[in-house]
């Protein structure tokens, strides 16, 4: 079982993504809608990725990631932005962040990203 975090007040914005993700038998989705709520869950449970909204309600996505390596520092993340690949890059590397995905992501960002999250876990 594959275990996700989502994280987001706005679920509207992840509604394609979701929907490819929830026809996966394999997948456990779960939600927080907000950084401090999420770190409060990565800390008693196990999750396989993480997905960030570029902006959370209480911290900016980047900053989130940040925090979140400092809880577990060997955990996957995605997170929405729309830095240039060049800086998000810059901005991101050593955090663990797999892909960098758009406002709303949808069916192919969530293949290619369940499909980077399988080799490396398995």
């Amino acid at each position: 079982m594959i275990r996700l975090l989502i994280v987001s007040s706005d679920k509207h914005s992840f509604a394609d993504l979701t929907s490819f993700l929830k026809k996966k038998p394999d997948i456990d989705i779960s939600w927080a809608a907000n950084g401090q709520i999420a770190l409060n869950i990565i800390s008693d449970n196990p999750f396989d990725l993480v997905i960030a909204d570029d902006q959370l309600s209480d911290m900016a996505g980047l900053g989130f990631v940040q925090k979140l390596v400092t809880v577990n520092p060997v955990i996957n993340s995605a997170l929405v932005s729309t830095l240039s690949h060049d800086k998000f890059h810059e901005q991101t590397e050593g955090l663990g962040v797999l892909e960098q995905l758009p406002q709303k992501p949808d069916d192919e960002h969530a293949k290619n990203l369940l499909e980077k999250l399988k080799k490396i876990i398995s």
